[in-house]
């Protein structure tokens, strides 16, 4: 039988090992509450293996750490970006990756300003001092859309190429974009097909800043996922 001073004691340690796990359990409510970007499942695409390192879904809100400048807004889960003759629109996802990777995002091309088409980029780079800066942009046009592709390393710009498309980039039209570059070698496809394979290879950096832009008009974007070589 527990003496007086015994059985207050449990009693007071009960107490406190129900609110420990009263409050973990709150806890846990709480982080679950706050989004976390989505990582770890693979995608086969031109015959490599990718696995995702990060991946974001803007029907969740915000990127984390998310910046840029221009005009942005998120509606209905979907964010869009406005690019004026006086400033482009830049929405940046920090994640740092080597120069093996590929970028993936859903994008519809809404409106043109400015008596140019506009274009939806979708990039990476090493910082704001662009010592390397590789990607593509998806450019409206018909009957022939067109790719802007980019690859500069060290500020040496290895490729700059405007690329026509077979078919028609029509406003209103969802559009599956993914970027790649595999051992220094560049590659595009859109919707699925491959659209662009560069046949040369070229040094490749570090990179921390991938990114979408807008230009010369409204764009909108569902996701944007970074993948490494499984």
């Amino acid at each position: 039988m527990l003496r007086k001073p015994a059985l207050i004691l449990s009693i007071l340690i009960l107490l406190a090992g129900l609110a420990l796990s009263a409050g973990v359990a709150q806890l846990r409510g709480l982080v679950g509450r706050f989004p976390r970007p989505e990582a770890g499942d693979t995608l086969s695409v031109g015959g490599v293996l990718w696995r995702r390192g990060f991946g974001w879904d803007f029907s969740r809100g915000a990127c984390p750490d998310g910046w840029g400048w221009g005009e942005w807004r998120l509606r209905q889960g979907i964010l869009q970006g406005h690019g004026t003759a006086r400033q482009d629109a830049v929405y940046i996802c920090p994640f740092d990756h080597g120069g093996d990777f590929l970028l993936q995002t859903e994008v519809r091309l809404v409106q043109a300003e400015g008596g140019r088409e506009v274009e939806a980029h979708l990039l990476t780079r090493d910082s704001s001092e662009l010592h390397h800066e590789s990607g593509v942009a998806l450019i409206a046009g018909a009957p022939q859309g067109r790719l802007g592709v980019r690859h500069m390393e060290n500020r040496q710009e290895h490729l700059g190429r405007m690329v026509r498309l077979s078919r028609p980039v029509l406003y209103g039209d969802w559009h599956r974009l993914e970027f790649a570059v595999r051992a220094g070698e560049v590659f595009v496809w859109l919707d699925g097909e491959p659209v662009f394979a560069s046949h040369a290879s070229w040094p490749t950096g570090i990179y921390g800043e991938p990114h979408l832009a807008v230009e010369n008009g409204v764009a909108q974007f569902r996701y944007l996922n970074i993948y490494t070589p499984a």
